[in-house]
């Protein structure tokens, strides 16, 4: 008979893994000193990985999160709340996947906090400290499970999309690598969230307070609502306005899908640099590369001289005629014409384009020049660069035949019917008028 001291260190000084000290050697843990220091990490990773996957297949309701509701995101804000939002250069769903893979994988994180905090509050942790394992496995393993939940999640956000019409021309190696930032966030912030389960008190307010956190950081931004080319003004605006006449709230500009929409439809040519305004002396400082050819002004703007508005309403004594240089050239398909005007509903800016139509089917060797009016003598401060200059639109260049005739009993009908819709009601336009996936320019 043998026999062997066993000792273990008191609790109240142990390192989270018992250590034992044997006068024997045959007591020595054969599966311990056979795996590398390495190899056992990584073993009980994937054990606590495995644990937690089994956990979901006998409770699927908890892929709720990123099965069910990136379904119900992805098509609430495409057909409800998308519908209100004007995308220039392509439609709200290409625009908004992109977001609502980020938004449903913040949302979701809050399941790596829930989980931490439910195995401490249930005495999990503490048994695994009674077992001669890597501790921060613990972490670790919860962390990969929720990468592997991610993965689910983006799956079904882009099947979901694909399923409603989004397409990308993007290559299948960007596409991957896309994917593999949304993973790489998700994977980074379920260490925040792990965090947060620690220091939480049971997992009701782990997820109180997850949702309190993430939820604004997800929706407050300009993942799902394009914000650069809205101006100040349209942003700060509120929806509604009480009015003195009706007596009561009315809608604004803002909630008007016809105002909105025409201030991103066509193209922007925007201004290329920050230009400084102080007492009428405009200077920028742009370190502009040598251009690949000799003839063009390497200057944002130039000026036209007075006297080429000679007779017309367009220059007074205070104003001055200023010329927007373009660094592109616009070609488009035969039988269109560009036409370019200001910006539209921008009465914000302190300048006044001049509109104009271009056969740039035919014209297009060089690039187009926007001349304009300051029309603000006293402005002083920078007009940023990205400023929309010229807004432009593609027109087909044919003669329209105007008919003019009676309306027939069925269009009366149809007048009234729509009529009393319009004022029974807000939002009929955008429900029913408002064409969806609006096509535009690529």
């Amino acid at each position: 008979i043998q026999f062997c001291l066993v000792r273990t260190t008191p609790p109240h000084r142990s390192s989270g893994v018992p250590t034992r000290r044997s006068w024997c050697s045959a007591q020595r843990s054969p599966t311990v000193s056979a795996r590398s220091w390495l190899g056992g990490r990584w073993h009980d990773v994937v054990v606590l990985t495995r644990r937690n996957i089994q956990h979901i297949a006998r409770e699927p309701l908890q892929l709720s999160d990123v099965t069910v509701q990136p379904v119900l995101f992805t098509l609430l804000f495409i057909y409800v709340f998308g519908s209100g939002v004007p995308i220039s250069g392509g439609s709200y769903k290409d625009f908004a996947i992109a977001g609502l893979m980020l938004l449903n994988l913040t949302t979701s994180a809050m399941g790596t906090a829930v989980g931490l905090s439910s195995d401490l509050s249930t005495g999990a942790i503490d048994r695994f400290r009674t077992l001669p394992m890597w501790r921060s496995a613990v972490l670790v393993g919860r962390s990969v499970a929720d990468v592997l939940s991610a993965t689910l999640c983006v799956t079904i956000v882009a099947l979901t999309g694909l399923a409603i019409g989004w397409r990308t021309d993007a290559s299948p190696a960007a596409i991957v690598a896309g994917f593999a930032i949304a993973l790489l966030f998700s994977y980074a912030l379920s260490w925040g969230c792990a965090c947060l389960g620690i220091v939480s008190k049971g997992p009701e307010s782990a997820q109180g307070v997850g949702l309190i956190i993430l939820f604004p950081l997800a929706i407050v931004s300009n993942a799902l609502v394009p914000t650069a080319g809205m101006p100040d003004w349209l942003r700060t605006m509120p929806a509604t306005a009480f009015s003195e006449t009706h007596g009561e709230d009315v809608r604004t500009v803002k909630q008007c899908p016809p105002f909105v929409d025409a201030m991103s439809y066509g193209f922007m040519v925007p201004l290329p640099c920050d230009v400084k305004v102080h007492a009428g002396v405009f200077t920028w400082e742009w370190d502009l590369p040598p251009l690949s050819v000799e003839s063009h002004p390497r200057s944002p703007l130039s000026f036209h001289v007075p006297a080429q508005v000679q007779g017309s309403p367009f220059l007074d004594g205070e104003q001055t005629l200023v010329k927007f240089n373009s660094f592109w050239t616009v070609e488009l398909e035969p039988g269109y014409s560009l036409f370019a005007t200001h910006p539209v509903n921008r009465a914000d800016l302190p300048f006044r384009l001049l509109s104009g139509l271009v056969d740039a089917d035919r014209f297009n060797d060089v690039g187009i020049l926007f001349p304009g009016v300051w029309i603000d003598p006293d402005f002083s401060g920078v007009l940023a660069a990205g400023t929309p200059i010229a807004q432009c639109f593609p027109v087909l260049r044919t003669n329209q035949e105007l008919i003019f005739e009676p309306l027939s009993e069925e269009r009366r009908g149809r007048y009234d019917a729509t009529a009393l819709s319009l004022l029974s009601k807000p939002g009929v336009y955008r429900r029913r008028f408002r064409a969806r996936g609006r096509d535009a320019l690529k």
